[in-house]
């Protein structure tokens, strides 16, 4: 559980991270027009699919910067939701085994339980045999 703790700790740190430079990508997407309307147009299943092949950054100056920050922005908006996928799945690993522990804690403390009266019964009745 310690180790989860921690990986959960680190996506934690890694998304912080990846919101702050969507956010500052999201204020370079503002300063260009057309640049959100061709951003918003990979946000499908399949052109997020196709994105690394459309997403080539071609050409010189200026074109080359509107390019760069649509990839960028693209490839930072999937990190995003990535890494958000990654934490709700960990903290929902992290919930079912923290109640698989509870769960499997006291079945074990019942078994010791029910094998120490069955070897107090055994002790007791077997050696009354031998008597």
């Amino acid at each position: 559980m310690a180790q989860v703790s921690l990986d959960l700790k680190e996506k934690y740190a890694l998304l912080d991270q990846a919101k702050l430079q969507y956010d500052r990508t999201v204020e370079q997407v503002r300063g260009h027009s057309d640049l959100a309307a061709r951003v918003a147009a990979h946000a499908g299943f399949f052109s997020r699919l196709l994105a690394p092949l459309t997403l080539q950054p071609q050409g010189q100056g200026a074109a080359n910067e509107v390019a760069a920050i649509e990839s960028r922005a693209v490839r930072l908006g999937e990190t995003v939701a990535d890494l958000e996928y990654a934490v709700e799945t960990h903290e929902l690993f992290k919930r079912w085994f923290s109640r698989w522990l509870a769960f499997h804690i006291a079945a074990s403390v019942a078994l010791y339980l029910f094998i120490i009266f069955h070897i107090a019964t055994e002790v007791r009745l077997g050696l009354r045999w031998l008597a």
